[in-house]
C-alpha cells in the first residue's frame, strides 16, 4: 500500500479523531496534514438531509406534494458518496447552501416549522413513529445511525421514502429504514513513533491469532493484551483507509515506548528491642523487557532477607514460540539457607494463553541441595538432597484496569518424579482482588498460599517456606520465620492524593505451620505511594503487637515494576 494520502472513517467512540499530523511509514520531510471535518460515514447522509429538509420546507409552505420530497431525495442519493470524485461538487453544493438559506428565511417568516411525521424500521425489526421538526431530522439520523457504528458497524446506513398512504396528500410522511451492514471486522493495523520495538511484536498480540481480524467491541481486549506486555502505551487516534484502497480499514495508534530497562527494589531498616546497631535488608530486581525489540525477556532477581539468607534468579523469556501464543521461560535460582545449606534450581517453565486473561502452567524444576563443610558439623540432621518434579497450573490475568476493580487468581501444583510412595508435593496459590470504594478510596486484598507434603524439613531445610517482611506479611522482620505451610494476606485501605499518588493504612495477617508448632501473625502500619521523576517510591512503617513503635520496621520500594501479587 502507499502510505501518504490518508482519509478519516470514524465515528464518534474514539476522542481526538479525525486528525492525522504524520503520514505513515513516511519521511519526516514528507509530512502532511490531514484534517475531516465531520464524521466520514454521516458525511453523504448529512447532504441528502440537507437537502431533504430544504425541500420539505418549500414543499410545506407552498402545499407541494410529497412527490417532489422524494424525487428531490432520490436524485441527492445519486450523487457520488466522495464529492472529491464530483466535478460538480462545488456547484451542487453552492446551489444547495442556497437553497438551504432561502428555506430558513422563508421558514422563518412562517407561523411554525414543517413538521414530517417519521416511520423507522430498525434492523431488528422494531418499528418507531414519531412527529419531527425538519430541523430535528438530521440530527436524529445521525445519532441514530452513530448507535451502531459505535458497536463496530461502521458501514451503518439509512434510506428514505416517501410513505406509500401519502399519496397526493398535502401531509409529510415518510419511511425511513435503518441498514446495520456487516459487522466491520479490522486486518490491519498500524502503530507510530516506534524507535526499537518491532511492529510485529505488537502485532501478533494485538489480533492474537485472529485470521479474520477484530471487530470494535473486541478493540478493548486487544488493547488490553498489549498493556499486559510492558512494552509500550497506546493512543487510539482512530480508523482509517488510504484513498486508494477505501475498502481496507486501518487503525492507527500513537506509541509510547517504555525504558529498555526496569528495576525496582526495597531497602529496609531493622532494629531489634535492646539492640544500639541496624540490620539492613533489601532486594533489587532488574528486567530487560524488550531484547532487540522482540518483545523477549530477561530478569535478575536478588534478594538479601537475612545476614545469613540470600537469594539469587535468573530468568529469560520467550514470548512466542514457533508463531503460537505460548512463552517459554528457563531460570536458574541459587539460594543460601542458614548459611550452611545451599539449593540451586534449574527451571522451565510453559505459559499457553488461552484467552487474553487465561493461561494454563506447564512447569519442570531440577533442584539440588548442597550441604557445606561448616554446615556438616553445625547441623548434623541435614543432608545433601536431589529432586525434580513437575507442576501444572493456572492464572487468571487481572483484568480491568480502567476502573481500579481487579480480580486475579494464580495457582500452581507441583509433584515429585520419583518412585517413592510418599513423593514430594508442593501448592502454591495467589489471589488479588482490588476494589473501589468511593471516589479516590479503595480497598486492596492479596493472599499467598504455600504448602509442602511427605517431605522431611528437618533433614531438607530448602522446603521450609519463608514468611514476614514487606512481600508477605508486614510489620515482621524479613524472613523471620520459616514453615512447611505458609499463609499471608495482605489488606490495604488507600485514598488517592493527586494524580497517582496515594497514603494508605494496612492489616496484615499470617499463619504457618512449623515441625514443631504453629504460629499466628498480625502486622499493621500505614504507609505512602509517591510519584517523582525516577518512577513511584512506596515508604511503609509497619509494627506487631510484640514490636514497640520505637522499633518499627521501616521499608522504601523503588517500585519500578508493577507488582501486584504476593511475591514471595
Amino acid at each position: 500500500m502507499s502510505s501518504g494520502n490518508w482519509r478519516c472513517h470514524t465515528n464518534g467512540a474514539y476522542s481526538g479523531v479525525g486528525e492525522l499530523t504524520k503520514p505513515l511509514n513516511t519521511a519526516p520531510s514528507n509530512q502532511t496534514r490531514l484534517t475531516c471535518p465531520m464524521p466520514y460515514l454521516m458525511g453523504s447522509n448529512r447532504v441528502r438531509i440537507g437537502n431533504i429538509v430544504s425541500t420539505a420546507v418549500i414543499a410545506f409552505l407552498t402545499r407541494s406534494s410529497c412527490k417532489a420530497i422524494t424525487a428531490f431525495a432520490s436524485a441527492v442519493h445519486a450523487v457520488p458518496s466522495s464529492f472529491s470524485e464530483w466535478r460538480g461538487a462545488h456547484i451542487f453544493k453552492t446551489l444547495m447552501y442556497i437553497s438551504l438559506v432561502g428555506s430558513l428565511i422563508i421558514s422563518a417568516l412562517a407561523d411554525s416549522a414543517p413538521v414530517i411525521r417519521l416511520t423507522i424500521y430498525l434492523p431488528d425489526t422494531t418499528e418507531i413513529r414519531m412527529d419531527k421538526s425538519v430541523f430535528e431530522i438530521a440530527t436524529f439520523l445521525d445519532s441514530l445511525t452513530a448507535v451502531y457504528a459505535d458497536s463496530g458497524y461502521l458501514d451503518a446506513s439509512w434510506t428514505i421514502r416517501e410513505h406509500p398512504e401519502t399519496g397526493d396528500s398535502d401531509s409529510l410522511s415518510m419511511d425511513v429504514r435503518i441498514i446495520k451492514g456487516r459487522l466491520t471486522r479490522f486486518t490491519d493495523v498500524r502503530f507510530e513513533n516506534l524507535t526499537t520495538t518491532r511492529p510485529l511484536s505488537l502485532e501478533r498480540e494485538y489480533f492474537f491469532q485472529s485470521d479474520s481480524g477484530i471487530s470494535l467491541p473486541e478493540m478493548p481486549e486487544a488493547e488490553n493484551r498489549i498493556a499486559q506486555t510492558g512494552l509500550v502505551t497506546i493512543h487510539n487516534l482512530g480508523v482509517f483507509h488510504e484513498t486508494n484502497y477505501p475498502q481496507t480499514k486501518i487503525i492507527v495508534y500513537r506509541v509510547t515506548e517504555q525504558n529498555t530497562v526496569q528495576f525496582d527494589g526495597i531497602i529496609g531498616a531493622e532494629q531489634e528491642p535492646g539492640v544500639d546497631s541496624l540490620r539492613w535488608v533489601g532486594s533489587l530486581h532488574l528486567d530487560v523487557p524488550n531484547i532487540m525489540g522482540t518483545g523477549r525477556r530477561a530478569q535478575l532477581n536478588w534478594e538479601r532477607t537475612r545476614a545469613d539468607a540470600e537469594k539469587l534468579q535468573l530468568a529469560y523469556t520467550e514470548p512466542w514460540i514457533l508463531n503460537y501464543p505460548v512463552s517459554g521461560t528457563i531460570g536458574f535460582g541459587r539460594e543460601v539457607v542458614d548459611g550452611n545449606y545451599i539449593t540451586r534450581r534449574l527451571s522451565l517453565d510453559f505459559n499457553w494463553r488461552v484467552s487474553s486473561w487465561n493461561r494454563l502452567i506447564l512447569a519442570w524444576e531440577q533442584t539440588k541441595n548442597t550441604l557445606t563443610y561448616e554446615g556438616r558439623a553445625t547441623h548434623f540432621d541435614w543432608v545433601d538432597a536431589q529432586r525434580q518434579t513437575l507442576g501444572l497450573g493456572f492464572r487468571l490475568t487481572p483484568s480491568d484496569h480502567l476502573v481500579n476493580r481487579i480480580f486475579g487468581v494464580y495457582a500452581l501444583y507441583h509433584v515429585e518424579l520419583s518412585q517413592r510412595k510418599n513423593a514430594i508435593q508442593e501448592m502454591n496459590l495467589r489471589v488479588l482482588g482490588r476494589l473501589p470504594l468511593y471516589r479516590q478510596l479503595r480497598y486492596t486484598s492479596r493472599l499467598a498460599f504455600s504448602m509442602y507434603q511427605n517431605g522431611d524439613a528437618s533433614k531438607d531445610p530448602s522446603l521450609l517456606r519463608p514468611i514476614g517482611g514487606a512481600r508477605s506479611v508486614r510489620g515482621y522482620y524479613e524472613d523471620q520465620f520459616r514453615g512447611t505451610t505458609t499463609v499471608a494476606i495482605q489488606n490495604d485501605l488507600a485514598i488517592g492524593v493527586g494524580k497517582n499518588s496515594r497514603v494508605f493504612i494496612f492489616n496484615d495477617y499470617g499463619w504457618l505451620q512449623r515441625p514443631e508448632n504453629t504460629l499466628n501473625m498480625m502486622g499493621y502500619g500505614l504507609g505512602a505511594r509517591v510519584e517523582t521523576n525516577i518512577g513511584p517510591i512506596v515508604f511503609t512503617l509497619g509494627k506487631n503487637d510484640n514490636l514497640p513503635w520505637r522499633n518499627a520496621l521501616i521499608h522504601i520500594q523503588l517500585a519500578g515494576i508493577d507488582r501486584l501479587w504476593i511475591e514471595n
